[in-house]
């Protein structure tokens, strides 16, 4: 009889990239998985995945749910994706001794804190000791790169990094017309630079180089979808700025492929940004498009030292210089282009990355 998982997200969708498309799909080779989650859209069962929708919002509902449903299946593993869900895990390992890992995928204690104006420090570092304590009696931690590593080890020797990149084995799409000459896909939003972006194109019109600029993604909130309309009507760039709310995203590739330049211009206020590589940055490159992203060590060490693309400061009129100086020289541009595919299919890619996962949920189940 094969070996159970489950998967526990309060907060992510079914289909989420890291979540399913590369932790459950590389998992669901070797075991039959469960993922337990709480969202408005349902999805159909897949051979060896089986998704559970909890349909509940309130925590306590969520976590007693969940309880149950780990009471009657008996799984070998839990995988907690939040630190909520870690409270479900060592409640799992206590009642049922069921071991769990916890797949931290971001700087959850900086996230928290960054939503308030004041207090930061200290309410970072209530949430980091909280999460600290929750993941300490974890069979084990998958993390996204090494910084968290060095950060977790500490607490949980039995700490990898697990990075969210692209999955390679994904068909590359055939080339297609380039209709727009920048591309930004994900949250949209001052910290994410949308006032940047929409500054650039006008910019651009100033010094007579017209640039094309399309965003996919949604507003992270009203606030800042009122800051997009009003600039745009400011800056008269209507006609060079197309923004699509809600796009499906077995689509998101052929968007890009439409796109000469991919964008990745986070605001370095927000700290943490300067710690992660962007998952769409690496996905721009898989598809071969050049980039333009923030001169952050961690992003520099694939984007320069590559030579896909170049890495700017947070700043209007040089990220235009790099704009134009790829979409100016075709040699250059092409010699980019391919240097980004190759440095995805040779280092930054899920492939690398499922081997580390396998071993160590191997190790942990077999014990």
């Amino acid at each position: 009889m094969q070996q159970k998982i489950l998967i526990i997200t309060n907060s992510h969708r079914p289909d989420d990239s890291r979540v399913y498309q590369k932790i459950a799909k590389s998992l669901a080779k070797k075991y039959q998985i469960l993922i337990l989650y709480s969202h408005i859209i349902d999805v159909d069962n897949e051979n060896n995945i089986e998704f559970v929708n909890l349909k509940s919002n309130d925590k306590i509902v969520f976590k007693t749910k969940a309880l149950d449903i780990i009471y009657d299946h008996k799984p070998q593993l839990i995988i907690c994706v939040e630190p909520y869900t870690l409270l479900i895990g060592n409640i799992a390992l206590k009642k049922h001794n069921i071991p769990f890992i916890y797949d931290c995928h971001e700087f959850f204690a900086e996230a928290f804190a960054d939503r308030f104006k004041i207090g930061k420090y200290t309410l970072e570092k209530i949430y980091s000791i909280t999460e600290m304590f929750l993941y300490k009696k974890a069979a084990g931690v998958i993390t996204v790169n090494d910084i968290l590593v060095e950060k977790m080890r500490k607490h949980n020797t039995n700490t990898i990094a697990c990075a969210n990149f692209p999955d390679y084995s994904v068909l590359e799409l055939e080339a297609t017309n380039k209709e727009y000459d920048l591309i930004y896909i994900g949250g949209i939003s001052q910290a994410k630079g949308l006032q940047l972006m929409l500054e650039l194109v006008h910019y651009a019109i100033e010094q007579s180089f017209t640039l094309n600029l399309l965003i996919l993604g949604t507003y992270l909130s009203e606030k800042e979808e009122q800051l997009a309309y009003d600039l745009v009507r400011k800056l008269d760039i209507k006609a060079f700025v197309t923004i699509k709310k809600t796009v499906p995203s077995n689509d998101v590739y052929l968007y890009i492929k439409k796109a000469k330049i991919g964008l990745s211009l986070l605001n370095p206020n927000t700290k943490r940004y300067q710690k992660a590589i962007p998952l769409k940055l690496l996905e721009y490159m898989k598809e071969g498009l050049p980039v333009v992203a923030n001169n952050f060590p961690i992003v520099s060490k694939v984007v320069t030292e590559n030579n896909a693309g170049f890495c700017v400061d947070f700043d209007v009129e040089m990220t235009f210089n790099a704009v134009k100086k790829l979409l100016s020289d075709e040699e250059l541009y092409l010699r980019y282009s391919q240097n980004a595919k190759m440095t995805i299919k040779e280092k930054y890619n899920w492939q690398n990355e499922e081997k580390k996962l396998l071993l160590l949920v191997d190790r942990v189940i077999n014990e």
